[in-house]
């Protein structure tokens, strides 16, 4: 293996104006490549994982598919009642709307592929006022039942978008499992990894000093500038967001990833998920059709599995790295590649929002897959 180059783009990222970078390569649970830089806080310390929270949210659901909890064509309404009464928003020439039932109920399938009609408006009046009546506390389940009384954008199934459907995960996979979303994490996935500094909150106190700073990218002044040290999509200290929740440090989120490249076998031995479970996770899921909506410009050559891309066309996406590498990204720049048939893992943490993930996610997938071999 050689990162020369890998070394060279990290730096090339200051270069461009971001203010650091973290990242991590695991290959078979060894650590091949380390490196940080830039204005970095000391290692261990907390970043936002913003959407990166994702994977571990889906990851987390299928541990119940693999009990035998619930089927992926199971409707949601069997475990969260009130989406049994959902509604979509057809509109018509004018801008003229209406409401509807749907034509077929919304399933757990299409949460995990965010397919499920929802959108990501976390301040509906509904939401606010869930918000209002728990005193901010915002429990999970309270937030799900107000994310049931917006009107879809689309009848279930019928096309992909970024929206709320894995908060909703979140709380339905707390209403199977019996227990607090953060709590079945922790005992399912965090402890059995060696996972001990990471969680679900919102720091406060000296708490807040351990995160590291958070910046912004300005477009027009090419440089990131400081900004608070909050997630919006954190909406109070008893919600666990299942899509941007997460707080963790570089060095706890790889053993994540690094299972999830060892068929959910963990550095400490332990088994998160079978292999089959991670396959049909990064098997892609969408439609030709729901593709046509899925077409953001780092996801070239990807697909879409339960709540991860996953690369179905190399070509399509100038990718060196291989096919079913699978993973997301997060809004303040925080990347992870996972790829089984390389047992590899790759972590990028930069804490920046506006991180320009279309220049990183392939520049640096390319990078590290090159040097992999």
């Amino acid at each position: 293996m050689n990162f020369t180059y890998l070394d060279r783009y990290l730096e090339s990222l200051l270069d461009f104006g971001f203010p650091m970078y973290d990242c991590t390569v695991y290959v078979n649970h060894n650590e091949v490549y380390r490196r940080r830089g830039g204005n970095i806080g000391a290692p261990g310390s907390w970043y936002f994982l913003y959407s990166c929270s994702k994977p571990v949210t889906c990851a987390a659901a299928l541990t119940l598919l693999e009990q035998g909890k619930y089927k992926l064509t199971d409707p949601v309404s069997a475990y969260l009642p009130e989406y049994a009464d959902v509604q979509v928003e057809e509109r018509l020439p004018g801008g003229v709307s209406y409401l509807r039932p749907p034509k077929s109920p919304m399933q757990i399938r299409h949460l995990f592929t965010m397919t499920a009609g929802l959108n990501y408006n976390m301040r509906t009046p509904a939401i606010l006022e869930a918000i209002e009546k728990t005193d901010g506390r915002a429990p999970t389940r309270e937030i799900a039942r107000a994310i049931a009384k917006t009107p879809l954008s689309f009848d279930p199934g019928d096309r992909w978008q970024y929206s709320l459907c894995h908060d909703v995960l979140a709380a339905l996979t707390e209403v199977i499992a019996g227990e607090k979303f953060r709590d079945y994490v922790k005992r399912m996935m965090f402890d059995p990894l060696g996972m001990k500094n990471t969680g679900y909150c919102i720091p406060t106190g000296a708490d807040l000093d351990f995160v590291n700073t958070q910046y912004r990218y300005n477009d027009e002044k090419h440089i990131a500038e400081v900004t608070e040290k909050k997630v919006t999509h954190i909406l109070g200290p008893d919600y666990d967001s299942g899509g941007a929740g997460m707080i963790s440090c570089p060095e706890d989120y790889i053993l994540f990833a690094d299972a999830m490249a060892n068929g959910g076998v963990g550095k400490t031995g332990a088994q998160i998920l079978s292999p089959a479970t991670i396959d049909l996770m990064r098997t892609n899921c969408l439609t030709e059709e729901q593709r046509r909506t899925f077409s953001w410009a780092q996801l070239a050559g990807y697909g879409y599995g339960l709540g991860v891309r996953t690369m179905i066309d190399r070509a399509g996406g100038g990718s060196i790295g291989p096919i079913g590498e699978f993973g997301w990204g997060g809004a303040a720049g925080a990347l992870v590649y996972i790829s089984p048939e390389k047992k590899t893992a790759v972590y990028l943490a930069q804490h920046t929002l506006n991180p320009h993930e279309d220049k990183v996610l392939p520049e640096l997938r390319n990078v590290v897959f090159a040097a992999i071999g």
